[in-house]
């Protein structure tokens, strides 16, 4: 497995992840719904206000996680990490885990 920062060019493979996993688990509407979430997270990425990160096989995207940055009155940085997808045929393989302490 490779774990790397995502970029706005890998919309598509982002968005057809988060899409899949959740129609697999929930639903065609809710997958709709965030494959949409995820399109829309992807295009605004920059590293500072949105972040994304994915884990590889191969050349193949089996997980991604988005960190958005909440603002609040007070000078804290708090980002939230939602929403998470690891590919149905690699669930239960510690991935999502895995990715979320590379990066916390």
């Amino acid at each position: 497995m490779n774990h790397k920062v995502i970029y706005k060019n890998s919309q598509e493979e982002v968005t057809s992840l988060f899409k899949s996993v959740f129609t697999s688990s929930e639903g065609e509407k809710e997958g709709r719904l965030i494959g949409n979430l995820a399109s829309e997270l992807s295009s605004g990425i920059d590293n500072q206000e949105i972040m994304c990160f994915g884990t590889y096989e191969e050349e193949s995207i089996i997980g991604s996680i988005f960190f958005t940055r909440l603002r609040f009155n007070d000078s804290i940085n708090i980002y939230m990490l939602a929403p998470v997808a690891v590919s149905t045929k690699h669930q239960g393989k510690g991935i999502g885990q895995a990715t979320n302490q590379l990066w916390t």
